[in-house]
C-alpha cells in the first residue's frame, strides 16, 4: 500500500497537476461506469445498430462515455494518459479533436455496417437489433498507435524473454483482450472496436494527416517504423505487408493517394516488396513531386534516443569508476605487478581511469548536443 502511495506521489500526482485535463478525461470515465451501472439510463446513450436507422444521432457520440467493464475501463485510462502526457503537448488542439472524430464515427459507422450486412446475410436478429456498441476502446487504441508513431522504441519494462516497448503495444493488447474475450472476461465487440479503430488510426497518420514543419505541409509519416508489418512480430510480417499493401492499393484506387512513379516502373517496383513498403508512404501533391518529410520531423524521437544513449554510456562510464577501489588494491598491492601504463595513454593508475571518465562524458555530451541540433 505504501509502494503504491509512493509511485501516486511520484508519477501520477505531478501529472495531474501539470495536465489537469486529464482529470476531466478520468473523471468523465468513471462517471460513465457509474452510469451504466443503472441500465434504464445507460440504455438510452449506448449505441445499437438498429437505432441509428431511427435517427438516434446522439447516440454516437454518448455511447463513448458508457463503460460497464472495469478492465476495459483501466486500460482505455491508462491509454488517455499516455495519449494526453506524450501526443497532445505535441499536436494542436484542432488536430486532436480531428483524430478522435475520424477514429470514433469511423469506426462506429463501420461496426454498424458490418451488422447490418451480417444481419442481410444470416438473419440473425442479435446482430443488428440486439448487439449493443458503446465505451472507449476504440479512441484507446488509437491512442497506442500515435504513441507508437511517436515514441516506438521507448522501453516500459524488462522481462527475461525480452523488452515491452511503446511500439508493442497496440498488437498486444488486442491480443490479451482476444484471449478475454474467448474467456468471457470482455463483451465480442470491444474485439471490433479495437481491430477497425487500428485500421483506421494507422490508415489516417500514414497517409492523410497534414503536418506542418520546415515551412512545408508534410502530409502523412514514412517511417520504416511505422508500416503496417511493425506492428506484428517478424515471423509474420511478410504476411502483414499484404494488408499495408492492400490498403495502400485501395485508397490509390478510390482517387485517395496518387502515385509517384511512372507506368512503366511500376511492375519492376511490385517485385521488390521493400521497396514498396518504401512507396506506401509517399504522398503527392502533384504529379511528379514527392512531398517527403523534412530533416527535423523526427528531432524529438532522435532526442529521447540520444539521451538514452548518453545514460547507457554515463552507467558504462560509471561501472569503471567504481573499479578504482580494486585497480589501486592491485597497484599497492606488493604481491602483483605495477601496471605501468594507464588506459590508451590517459595516465597511469587512478588518475588514469580518472581522465578517461572526464573523455568519455566530454566525448558523449559533445555527441548528444550534436543530435540535439539536427
Amino acid at each position: 500500500m505504501n509502494n503504491l502511495q509512493n509511485y501516486f506521489n511520484l508519477y501520477i500526482r505531478p501529472n495531474l497537476e501539470a495536465n489537469p485535463f486529464f482529470k476531466y478525461v478520468i473523471l468523465v470515465q468513471f462517471i460513465g461506469f457509474f452510469i451504466s451501472l443503472f441500465k434504464p439510463i445507460s440504455d438510452l446513450l449506448i449505441l445499437v445498430p438498429s437505432t441509428l436507422f431511427h435517427l438516434h444521432l446522439w447516440r454516437l457520440i454518448t455511447n463513448f462515455f458508457v463503460e460497464r467493464n472495469l478492465i476495459v475501463l483501466l486500460w482505455s485510462s491508462y491509454c488517455f494518459y499516455q495519449f494526453i502526457m506524450y501526443i497532445q503537448p505535441n499536436w494542436s488542439v484542432k488536430e486532436s479533436l480531428k483524430f478522435i472524430v475520424i477514429v470514433q464515427l469511423s469506426s462506429t459507422f463501420l461496426l454498424v455496417i458490418f451488422s447490418l450486412l451480417l444481419f442481410i446475410s444470416t438473419s440473425v436478429v442479435y446482430t443488428f437489433y440486439k448487439i449493443e456498441i458503446f465505451g472507449g476502446c476504440a479512441l484507446a487504441m488509437a491512442a497506442l498507435i500515435a504513441l507508437k508513431q511517436f515514441l516506438p522504441d521507448t522501453v516500459l519494462f524488462t522481462t527475461p524473454y525480452g523488452r515491452l516497448k511503446n511500439g508493442h503495444l497496440p498488437i498486444c493488447s488486442f491480443f490479451v483482450f482476444l484471449i478475454c474475450w474467448i474467456i468471457g472476461l470482455v463483451r465480442g465487440t470491444v474485439i471490433f472496436q479495437i481491430m477497425l479503430s487500428l485500421q483506421i488510426s494507422w490508415t489516417y497518420l500514414r497517409f492523410f494527416q497534414e503536418r506542418g514543419g520546415m515551412g512545408e505541409q508534410v502530409i502523412g509519416d514514412r517511417s520504416e517504423h511505422f508500416c503496417w508489418a511493425s506492428f506484428f512480430p517478424r515471423i509474420i510480417q511478410p504476411f502483414a505487408t499484404l494488408i499495408g499493401r492492400f490498403t495502400f492499393r485501395s485508397l490509390h484506387r478510390f482517387g485517395l493517394l496518387k502515385r509517384v512513379i511512372g507506368k512503366e516502373h511500376l511492375d519492376y517496383m511490385q517485385e521488390n516488396s521493400l521497396q514498396m513498403e518504401a512507396l506506401e508512404c509517399i504522398q503527392v501533391k502533384s504529379v511528379g513531386t514527392a512531398v517527403l518529410a523534412p530533416e527535423g520531423w523526427d528531432s524529438e524521437r532522435k532526442r529521447q534516443k540520444a539521451l538514452r544513449m548518453l545514460n547507457e554510456r554515463l552507467m558504462a562510464s560509471n561501472a569503471i569508476a567504481s573499479s578504482e577501489n580494486s585497480q589501486k588494491q592491485l597497484h599497492e598491492s606488493p604481491s602483483s605487478p605495477q601496471l605501468s601504463k594507464g588506459f590508451g595513454g590517459f595516465g597511469r593508475g587512478r588518475k588514469g581511469l580518472t581522465n578517461l571518465n572526464n573523455f568519455n562524458k566530454h566525448y558523449l555530451l559533445k555527441i548528444l548536443k550534436k543530435i540535439m541540433k539536427n
